[in-house]
């Protein structure tokens, strides 16, 4: 006799039967949820184009597609969540009429080797503003443009950081505008931070560029304001370049040192500059002057620097009320004429006072030595600060009326806040003589008491 098959053969086949059957129809809905996925990213260009003059399209979270032109004037705000993607092989974002407003989105750039601007813009009273920009190309290009606002908007670059700064796009470009505004972006990576050129009347305020060539670049423009921005390890911090009236105010320049041609602050064939109140440390250069003229430096805390202030080929300067602490060599002078130099702090200097006026009766003159000597023997570098290297330059005389002489430097440093002179050493007694009040009032209470 046939033995009969057990009954739990027939319940395991059975399992197996239903895990087949589900797996088939999983797979099959698979193209209809990546179909619904695909609907997620929205035709952006399409919302643009039924949208009437003057509408305002609030975009809800989600993946756009971000390739788009923009001929009408039209806002197009993004709630939380609102990605704009442009993908290989694809156009970008194009603004090509007046008041405009894109704002509140992340643009996420896909194109490896991008050959235009994520955004590139002309026209009047355009607001771009709080967006997040990641890619390989320059983020935002400007051109003809005026009246405009570009603020709050964060560019990354997105490729590689090994990759040479020069392959990279630039993150703000400004190219024949007036009377525009660039304010608090943040800017990492990039070539050139903020580009500029041939533009005038444009306010820089209150940005951050980091990691790039040059943080603040402009050429070739007039009546344009540097104030309260921030740049940090970039090869120069700020470079301007056969332009003119120009104010450099409220900046921190910091650590532009790591590469042979770094300065904080960089001056070509420029004329009418005002740089004040500004705080330049720890960059080879602190502040580089060649073939310019009428340059007020003034109220500026120069520190840690390498060489602090190098003049070349340049006139008409006036140099006062800043802060030299800490710098190798304070001025590297090669300039046609002599500067007006006076009222500086000098770190290096003990001078006398014979009158009480807070100034020295004694000149001070920057000597070359140390600068020329590494420039004959880098590895004279070590001795930076020793005792023989500073013996010996009190000993060298060489062409000494030659060097730049500050005609009353001061003898304590200052604080320099909102252009106003607060002397440290007044807020150290200040500190000092609170406390001892305090002290000798309780003493007198308590004395009485008894």
């Amino acid at each position: 006799m046939t033995k009969a098959t057990p009954s739990w053969i027939f319940y395991i086949l059975f399992i197996i039967y239903v895990i087949c059957i589900y797996n088939v129809s999983h797979s099959s809905a698979s193209p209809t949820l990546q179909s619904n996925k695909d609907k997620v990213e929205q035709n952006l260009q399409q919302l643009i184009d039924q949208a009437d003059a003057g509408a305002i399209i609030q975009l809800e979270a989600g993946d756009y597609n971000g390739s788009i032109i923009i001929q009408k004037p039209i806002t197009i705000i993004g709630e939380p969540n609102v990605n704009l993607i442009i993908d290989e092989g694809q156009a970008a974002i194009a603004i090509e009429s007046d008041a405009v407003t894109l704002s509140s989105v992340e643009i996420n750039d896909k194109r490896r080797r991008p050959s235009t601007a994520v955004i590139t813009a002309s026209g009047k009273n355009l607001q771009i503003e709080q967006l997040k920009i990641k890619t390989r190309a320059t983020a935002i290009a400007i051109d003809n443009t005026s009246d405009s606002n570009i603020s709050n908007n964060e560019i990354i670059w997105s490729g590689k950081s090994t990759e040479k700064l020069s392959t990279r796009g630039n993150g703000i470009q400004l190219y024949n505008s007036e009377n525009m505004s660039i304010s608090s972006n943040h800017i990492n990576g990039m070539y050139d931070g903020i580009y500029n050129e041939n533009n005038f009347d444009i306010t820089i305020m209150n940005n951050t560029v980091q990691n790039s060539r040059y943080a603040y670049h402009l050429m070739y423009g007039s009546n344009i304001q540097l104030l309260e921005n921030y740049s940090i390890s970039n090869i120069t911090g700020m470079m301007i370049m056969t332009s003119r009236s120009i104010v450099l105010q409220h900046n921190v320049l910091e650590k532009q040192a790591g590469n042979v041609n770094s300065q904080g602050i960089l001056l070509y064939d420029a004329t009418d500059i005002m740089i004040r109140n500004n705080t330049v440390a720890e960059s080879r250069v602190g502040m580089y002057v060649e073939q310019s003229s009428e340059v007020e430096i003034s109220d500026n805390d120069i520190h840690h620097n390498f060489v602090a202030l190098q003049l070349i080929d340049s006139s008409k300067q006036n140099i006062q009320n800043n802060n030299f602490v800490g710098n190798v060599t304070n001025i590297w002078n090669d300039s046609s004429s002599k500067p007006n130099v006076i009222h500086n702090y000098w770190d290096t200097f003990q001078g006398l006072d014979i009158d009480g006026d807070q100034f020295s009766n004694l000149t001070y003159a920057s000597s070359p030595f140390f600068m020329e000597l590494v420039e004959q023997k880098p590895g004279f570098q070590l001795f930076f600060g020793s005792n023989g290297i500073q013996f010996v330059e009190q000993l060298y005389q060489d062409n000494k009326e030659q060097w730049l002489q500050d005609q009353a430097p001061r003898l304590q440093s200052i604080n320099l806040i909102n252009g106003n002179h607060v002397e440290k050493s007044s807020w150290l007694m200040l500190l000092i003589w609170i406390p001892l009040l305090i002290g000798s009032i309780i003493i007198i209470y308590k004395s009485r008491r008894r």
